[in-house]
């Protein structure tokens, strides 16, 4: 079959962008390698020492912007699932979303406060971020972190991109008539009107996260809309002219990270409805430890820390290519189990149980 054959203009589950959260995750991962070298004053480490520079370059230097790329896939997948759906309720949608991210944020959590207890009484210090006291362990219990309540990172702080996510939801639950009425034309002016909203509020520091959140999400809900236009019966032509734009804003120092972010979104969006979706279907389980792995990275961080402190090794060792296989397999080892035997599990179960109440 040609890879230019359309499978459908709404496949059951999206391969390629699944494998793209995949590749955002580990980009996050390597970008996030340079916890190893922080000390009490912050980051101490010489970013062309870390393990296979050459090859993960781009990563290392540029692995933050794989959280818009979550954001702007979390508008294109939402959109995806709710189309032309009826409008769940407010309790409903919560329930679906809270049982998919709630029950693995509250587990590691606990694993990092209770490691930062004990970084604090052997060392006497706390291990990355500094802000783990109990008020911030509790708007991380409330999953509020992010809400502009905080004074800084805390506790296992990648989640601070989830936090931020869930008034978003809200308003994309409220949004929902509107999309599935006026689809494109609808998700492009609540785009534009949401990045007119982030140059009012950029003065206001605490909410600088919150209308990113915003602008990347409603671009993916354009994506969506796009992908799902003539263009779909093209979608090799849409990808390549996806990739050009890439290619070309990645030269132009002027060009915005949302038209490069979109784009790769897009390229991906297309991609799905190729027949490429079935050659990329192995790699499914890559995609789906994203968020386990995205958690579970930095408790592991800190209790490798912990350990080669008590062993009296240097953090150097950090720079040896050996202890970075070492450590990106065991991040997606604990990663699948965590996955099969908590994340899934207590989803299922939350969700049968709440539903029904």
């Amino acid at each position: 079959m040609s890879i230019q054959t359309p499978i459908s203009s709404k496949p059951d589950f999206r391969e390629a962008t699944n494998l793209l959260r995949g590749i955002c995750a580990f980009s996050v991962i390597l970008w996030h390698y340079q916890h190893f070298f922080w000390d009490s004053s912050g980051r101490n480490f010489e970013v062309t020492r870390q393990p296979f520079y050459k090859i993960f370059q781009l990563p290392y230097t540029m692995g933050s912007i794989g959280v818009p790329i979550f954001w702007c896939i979390s508008g294109l997948i939402l959109t995806h699932s709710y189309q032309n759906s009826a409008q769940p309720t407010l309790r409903e949608f919560l329930i679906s979303r809270l049982t998919r991210l709630y029950p693995l944020h509250l587990v590691t959590l606990f694993l990092v406060a209770a490691l930062q207890q004990v970084s604090l009484r052997t060392q006497d210090t706390f291990q990355i971020y500094a802000h783990n006291d109990v008020y911030h362990f509790v708007l991380n219990l409330f999953f509020v972190q992010s809400w502009g309540f905080e004074s800084g990172r805390s506790f296992n702080a990648p989640s601070w991109s989830v936090s931020t996510e869930i008034i978003v939801y809200i308003i994309f639950l409220y949004s929902l008539k509107f999309f599935n009425r006026y689809k494109l034309i609808g998700s492009v002016v609540f785009f534009l009107i949401s990045v007119i909203y982030s140059s009012v509020v950029t003065p206001l520091s605490n909410l600088t996260f919150f209308k990113d959140c915003l602008t990347y999400f409603l671009l993916g809900v354009s994506v969506f809309y796009l992908s799902g236009t003539k263009l779909k019966q093209f979608p090799i032509l849409g990808s390549v002219v996806s990739l050009c734009l890439i290619v070309w804003g990645s030269t132009e120092s002027q060009t915005s990270d949302q038209l490069l972010v979109g784009s790769l979104v897009a390229m991906f969006a297309f991609l799905d409805l190729t027949s490429l979706q079935r050659i990329l279907k192995p790699l499914r389980l890559f995609g789906e430890l994203s968020y386990s792995i995205f958690l579970l990275h930095v408790p592991l961080q800190i209790f490798i820390k912990l350990t080669l402190s008590e062993l009296e090794i240097d953090e150097s060792i950090a720079y040896n290519n050996v202890f970075f296989v070492v450590f990106i397999a065991l991040t997606y080892f604990f990663g699948y189990l965590t996955h099969r035997h908590i994340e899934r599990p207590a989803q299922r179960y939350l969700r049968q149980k709440l539903m029904r109440s």
